[in-house]
């Protein structure tokens, strides 16, 4: 038994041996060499010889699209041969190779192509990178996005006449040397969107290493978008006569040395030419082709700065280069540096004139430039207003140069019979719709009018219940509209009263007695008409706080109409107030009131900041006779300090032995004294400053006595010399004090009552409030108009003076 288990182990282990070995070589044995390949409503078929390696496809029609996903369901079914085959043979007959056909054929090197062929699909032979012989056939037109991308070995393409469209990306990577387009091609780098809209992604030719020249055929107009980009053996490129456009980054990167802008290039596009370090000279052969982009999109950025530019003399290209600081040669004999212009073409008011630019030097037109219309100028004759016939202000025009006659409407609004309404929802009996409503006689339009519901049309109703003076009645019928059965309310007629009676009371009421002439009903009616003592009783509903209003209600005991009356807010009711934050020399310190009566603060910024006081002082120089010394002065609170200047001593020659007197001085003139300085030693002379007039203050004679507001006069006389001169006396000025409080037409007053004359002064309370904080603690007298905050006249202002001034405490001064 043992034995019979160790044999039937060896042998299964030997069979999955075989198994495993077997399996290595059986995906190519098994894999189909031959079947269909063709797309929906086609007949091809492919077959694959593997000793020659050749993949052939016979049959009429196109070649199915396939996926680059490994599923048997979706991949091509020479799958298993791609790394193998060297050979594609395509038959007559066949007129498009599907998408990715021919994908990552690494090991494919030659392709024969039928003259049947009309497309080649996306990605058809992409990433075959040994492909190096496929020739077009002449009736291709088409050549889809990808097809030849990172084909490496290409190297010789040949574009037939015939051909139209080469999509983005087509040959993208490829090993391409020479392009010459046919004349045929009129879309290069264009993609197909939604619904067959195309719109450009270029690239055709981008990162093309080995592409060496370019040649444009009479099917383009521009060169496209990046579709040679990173071409970086490009040397050279001929536009031919219809390239008009040099695209965006078209040539961005290339090995171009001269370039050659013929005539028809009018626009050389953003980064058209950018980091081309290769590029020394540009000939540009139109004189007003444009250079777009600018900083660093502009269409040379990154190339060499001594790249040349010629071209036409006071051509676009001459400013382009100059703005750059690019080097500019002339290619015309002349500068045409002094020009004028020549009108050919006058405009009109609808079409444009023409210009010649003419160089007054050889007489050259340099160019024509167009002079833009210049539009009708119309002057306003009249104007009518229609504003309620049809919604329209007339306003009537001449051009007062052609007299083209003109109508503006001005939309005032929107009247029936003069406008459209297009429903966007279309209104029913019972609901509403919207609409575009287009005015018919201007172009105003409104996108979201509203439509009210059109509601029932009846046109007979077939049972009636007529109403009452309390019950509505009703009719019935059916809408011609909507076929529904409708019944309408008639309202109440309501009764038809006559006064039978009336009668006033002392309780404040009228009783009017009425009856109905309809149905006979009778009712009372109590009029109320005024408020009666002991008629009516009076309640707080809610008490007044202090920022709040309070509300009592009267209500009538007779006929229970009510009435609420407001009650004023009680106001804040604060005391003297406390300082909770002293000041220092630089930052206010707090003063907060506290309302007596609900607690709510009021934070002041009192006292004020004390300033500093610069007591401490020292000598950091000490003067000289003749050079100025420097004094420091310190905050004795805080490390504040100023420095000042010290005078010089001048020269002390008081004491000296040697001093002489050469010019005495007088009361208007100085004197000279001169002697040896005590100071410094050395011998000066000195000005002895005039004595100046003594006049005599005390018993001068007052010749007008000043009042309140004007001056007076006195005349003095100097002791010494006996001059006269008159002064002014200064007015005494108002010695004005607080008085009391008043309510004015703006706000609350304070007055203030001269004690001279009686004069009185009033200033607002805010405003005296606001000027308050600036004097904080000072006194009185060294405030300018001291009087408006110190009201209790205590010689300072101060938080007395505040409580007062705001009304805190209303004891008095």
């Amino acid at each position: 038994m043992t034995a019979r288990k160790r044999f039937l182990s060896l042998f299964l282990s030997v069979l999955l041996c075989a198994t495993s070995f077997f399996s290595m070589f059986s995906t190519s044995a098994l894999a189909a060499s031959s079947g269909s390949c063709g797309a929906t409503g086609s007949s091809v078929n492919y077959s694959y010889d593997s000793s020659t390696k050749t993949l052939t496809i016979t049959g009429t029609g196109a070649i199915k699209d396939y996926s680059d996903v490994s599923t048997i369901s979706t991949r091509v079914p020479w799958y298993d041969y791609r790394d193998e085959c060297t050979s594609l043979v395509i038959g007559e007959g066949v007129t498009r190779i599907g998408n990715r056909a021919f994908y990552k054929m690494t090991a494919l090197e030659r392709a024969a192509l039928p003259s049947t062929l009309t497309e080649i699909g996306e990605y058809a032979f992409a990433e075959s990178s040994s492909l190096s012989d496929c020739k077009l056939p002449a009736n291709l037109k088409t050549i889809e996005r990808y097809a030849f991308q990172n084909c490496t070995s290409l190297a010789d393409v040949d574009f037939s006449e015939g051909l139209t469209t080469i999509r983005e990306f087509a040959y993208y990577g490829s090993g391409i040397e020479s392009i010459v387009f046919p004349d045929s091609l009129t879309s290069l780098g264009m993609r197909k969107g939604l619904l067959g809209v195309e719109y450009e992604v270029g690239s055709v030719f981008f990162n093309c290493k080995n592409l060496e020249s370019v040649t444009f055929g009479a099917g383009l107009t521009a060169t496209g978008l990046n579709n040679f980009n990173g071409c970086s053996n490009l040397r050279h490129v001929d536009f031919g006569s219809s390239i008009t456009t040099i695209s965006e980054s078209s040539f961005l990167g290339t090995f171009i040395t001269t370039l050659v802008l013929p005539e028809n290039v009018t626009t050389v596009s953003t980064l058209a030419f950018s980091s081309i370090g290769t590029l020394t000279d540009v000939y540009v052969y139109n004189s007003e082709c444009a250079f777009n982009g600018a900083l660093d999109s502009d269409p040379f950025n990154g190339s060499q700065q001594s790249v040349v530019f010629h071209g036409h003399s006071q051509s676009t290209a001459q400013t382009y280069a100059e703005e750059r600081g690019y080097a500019f040669v002339s290619i015309d004999d002349c500068a045409h540096l002094n020009m004028y212009e020549n009108i050919t073409l006058e405009p009109t008011c609808t079409e444009p004139g023409s210009k010649d630019i003419i160089c007054s030097d050889c007489g050259i037109t340099v160019r024509t430039e167009s002079i833009d219309a210049l539009g009708h100028d119309f002057i306003t004759d009249s104007t009518e207003d229609k504003t309620a016939e049809d919604g329209h202000i007339y306003t009537y025009q001449t051009c007062s140069r052609c007299g083209e006659k003109n109508t503006v409407y001005t939309h005032q609004g929107w009247v029936e019979g003069y406008y459209t309404d297009d429903y966007t929802i279309a209104p029913t009996c019972t609901s509403g719709g919207t609409a575009i409503r287009r005015c018919t006689i201007c172009t105003q339009v409104n996108y979201a009018v509203i439509i009210p519901a059109l509601g029932h049309h009846i046109e007979k109703y077939t049972q009636q219940t007529p109403p009452t003076c309390t019950q509505d009645g009703s009719e019935t019928g059916v809408c011609s509209n909507c076929g529904e059965t409708v019944t309408v309310t008639i309202p109440a007629t309501g009764h038809n009263e006559e006064l039978i009676s009336t009668e006033t009371t002392d309780n404040g009421h009228t009783y009017n007695e009425y009856r109905c002439k309809t149905c006979g009903s009778e009712r009372t009616e109590c009029v109320h008409n005024e408020w009666m003592e002991g008629y009516y009783t009076e309640s707080v509903v809610s008490e007044p706080s202090c920022t709040s209003m309070g509300t009592t209600e009267k209500k009538c005991t007779v006929c229970g109409k009510t009435e609420t009356t407001n009650i004023m807010p009680t106001g804040h009711q604060r005391d003297e107030g406390v300082v909770t934050k002293e000041p220092t020399c630089t930052e206010n310190g707090t003063t907060t009131y506290t309302c007596l009566n609900c607690g709510d603060e009021l934070n002041v910024s009192l006292p004020l900041a004390l300033g500093h006081d610069y007591s401490v002082e020292s000598v950091l120089q000490e003067p000289t006779c003749t050079q100025a010394g420097t004094g420091q002065r310190k905050c004795s609170r805080c490390d504040s300090a100023t420095t000042y200047e010290i005078p010089a001593l001048g020269h002390n020659i008081t004491d000296a032995q040697d001093y002489t007197v050469i010019t005495e001085p007088t009361c208007i003139r100085s004197g000279v004294a001169a002697g040896t300085c005590a100071s410094c030693g050395e011998y000066v002379e000195v000005e002895l400053p005039s004595g100046g007039h003594d006049f005599d203050h005390e018993n001068a004679v007052v010749t007008k006595e000043p009042t309140c507001e004007a001056e007076g006069t006195a005349v003095e006389t100097c002791k010494v010399c006996g001059a006269q001169q008159e002064v002014t006396l200064p007015a005494k000025g108002h010695d004005y004090r607080y008085s009391h409080h008043y309510v004015g037409t703006v706000g609350t007053y304070l007055a203030y009552v001269c004690t001279e004359c009686s004069d009185e002064h009033d200033e607002l309370k805010t405003t005296v409030s606001a000027g308050f904080m600036l004097y904080y603690n000072d006194k009185r007298e060294d405030v300018l108009n001291g009087y408006l905050y110190d009201v209790n006249f205590d010689g300072y202002i101060n938080a007395r003076d505040y409580s007062i001034i705001q009304e805190y405490n209303t004891g008095g001064k």
